[in-house]
């Protein structure tokens, strides 16, 4: 199912609004059943029938065992694509190490390593990403690559290819999670849930969800400190990503609470962004939310102690925040904002916005306590559309698809006019000059050619939920500012 169905629905759309979800670019685009297990099977020796550049543009190798391989000719692209992929793609998801991954791929280059099907697919997702990446970004005028360099796509059929031999390893993981990225991020409709299924499947097939401080590797042999921190690193990956698709699809994830590897420590000469840290504790308040959809919904007191306590971890982790963070939350957003503050913030607020969702679609809660939940909702949603346009403002930001966030947001507001009309936190003209905004945001949240055709069924969805034409509306403009999130009831008592 699209992702927008399944978010519209949680959010309480009405089915008739939902209909215009589907649009007909997107309507043929199915998750494989399979994916994850064989992406694409290419019949071997038929590779080549299935890419488009010329063969000049790829140099046949051999390996040490004497297997034939190929890599792109032309070092010099090849060298501006990686350091795409390092710069804008790693500091956020640091699925491979990259001075291990530089030593790998020039030993592959001169032909000095055996032939590794997870290697070379590893590889293959790195060059098919930082083409992707490259090659869509608005802020570089002209082609950035030279005459003939291969479509990502090509990449990603030969990484596709080799995937089909791939056997279970580290190597093997850290490939399932850059093909994630690449199909997250080249198609936002996919949901993945199986993919996202396979490949924590192979975490723990491979005890990431041990720690590896205090596990014997074999024969009483320890890991070392370097090969810890991977396995520490990779599994806070999965975790986020695990406890994230479940939150969006209201499904259980498959990660339990039975695993003790520690979160990764914040290094600060490692490169990465203060949101790869600051993304495995949202997962825990993530993973708080999604524990609510199993409880019973007649319990309201439950509920209500439950949404309580998620609140609470939500304002203490915002506390526990640098003092930088703590001026991101009401007031005009301070220019030097960067980059993994605000994914953070937003990340936060995605998570709230749900269990705010949660709240105000139980039947067993007083009206007080729904209502004041919505309204919460609402700002939140406002907040992070904000956020999103100064996001979409930095120069040389990294890469994400923020499709799921906007939708989120803008449904949100959508059941506060429709339940609130003149009487919610938000004035009618301000829900939809903040709508109208998500909506020009929409074609710049994309890595896709077509990604302009989202606006056409963005535009039906508002039409049919709240009878208001987006196009005659005026987009918010002005400076970045955010409103006060202030909570909601709980038994009559303040937040």
């Amino acid at each position: 199912m699209f992702y927008g169905q399944v978010l519209g629905r949680n959010m309480g759309i009405d089915d008739s609004a939902l209909n215009s979800l589907i649009p007909g670019p997107l309507a043929k685009v199915h998750e494989d059943l399979m994916i994850g297990v064989a992406l694409q099977r290419i019949p071997n020796g038929l590779l080549a029938q299935a890419c488009d550049s010329d063969s000049r543009e790829w140099d046949p190798l051999i390996s040490t065992d004497q297997i034939p391989y190929s890599l792109p000719h032309n070092r010099e692209a090849t060298h501006l694509i990686l350091t795409c992929y390092f710069t804008r793609c790693h500091p956020s998801c640091p699925v491979v190490e990259r001075d291990d991954f530089y030593r790998v791929f020039h030993a592959f280059c001169e032909r000095r390593e055996p032939f590794d099907p997870n290697i070379l697919c590893v590889i293959h997702m790195v060059l098919a990403l930082g083409t992707m990446v490259l090659a869509h970004d608005y802020s570089v005028s002209g082609t950035p690559f030279v005459s003939g360099w291969p479509h990502h796509k090509e990449f990603f059929t030969r990484a596709s290819y080799l995937n089909v031999h791939m056997h279970s390893a580290i190597s093997s993981l850290r490939a399932l999670l850059l093909i994630h990225m690449y199909l997250s991020l080249e198609s936002p409709e996919r949901n993945l849930w199986r993919l996202v299924g396979n490949i924590t499947r192979l975490a723990i097939e491979l005890n990431l969800h041990r720690n590896p401080q205090t596990l014997k590797k074999s024969n009483s042999l320890s890991f070392t400190a370097a090969e810890s921190t991977i396995r520490i690193q990779l599994w806070s990956i999965i975790l986020v990503l695990d406890r994230g698709t479940s939150l969006v699809l209201g499904r259980p994830f498959g990660i339990s609470s039975d695993f003790n590897t520690p979160p990764p420590p914040v290094t600060p000469l490692s490169g990465h962004s203060s949101h790869f840290y600051s993304s495995h504790f949202i997962s825990d308040i993530q993973a708080g939310i999604i524990s609510i959809y199993a409880m019973n919904p007649q319990d309201s007191a439950a509920l209500t102690r439950q949404s309580v306590l998620l609140l609470k971890a939500i304002d203490d982790f915002r506390h526990g925040m640098s003092n930088e963070y703590r001026l991101y939350f009401s007031g005009e957003i301070p220019s030097r904002m960067t980059e993994g503050e605000i994914l953070t913030v937003l990340k936060l607020s995605f998570s709230r916005i749900l269990l705010s969702r949660i709240l105000f679609f139980s039947d067993y809660l007083p009206q007080k306590i729904q209502r004041s939940a919505l309204e919460d909702g609402m700002i939140t949603a406002y907040n992070m559309i904000q956020l999103e346009r100064l996001l979409l403002s930095l120069p040389g930001m990294g890469v994400r698809s923020s499709h799921i966030q906007i939708y989120t947001a803008v449904m949100m507001l959508l059941v506060g006019f429709g339940s609130f009309q003149q009487k919610g936190p938000l004035d009618s003209p301000t829900v939809f000059s903040v709508i109208c905004l998500a909506y020009e945001l929409i074609p710049q949240t994309s890595l896709q050619q077509s990604a302009e055709t989202g606006q056409a069924f963005f535009t039906q969805l508002v039409q049919d939920a709240s009878g208001v034409d987006i196009d005659k509306v005026v987009a918010l403009s002005g400076p970045y500012v955010l409103r006060h999130q202030p909570g909601w009831l709980c038994e009559g008592n303040g937040e």
